[in-house]
């Protein structure tokens, strides 16, 4: 979801730069901090908090998906 949110806001050859350190961190051939610092120095701290900010923003919480999930429980018409 962050790679797909910040995809179209730097260019393509970064975003490359990016999957590619992924890729390395999910082969455990870099370790997560490493992983962190480099998105961070592709990326950029402003865009990446903008980008994680709005993400929250847009997922519900677990309380709104519970009751989300009893009123499909009880069917249509039921509202």
């Amino acid at each position: 979801m962050l790679f797909a949110a910040v995809s179209n806001k730097i260019p393509r050859t970064d975003m490359e730069r990016v999957t590619d350190h992924y890729e390395q961190f999910r082969a455990k051939k870099i370790t997560r901090d490493d992983f962190v610092k480099k998105l961070r120095l592709i990326v950029g701290d402003s865009l990446l908090r903008s980008t994680i900010t709005a993400l929250q923003c847009k997922v519900p919480n677990r309380q709104a998906l519970e009751e989300l999930a009893r009123q499909n429980m009880k069917g249509p018409g039921s509202l």
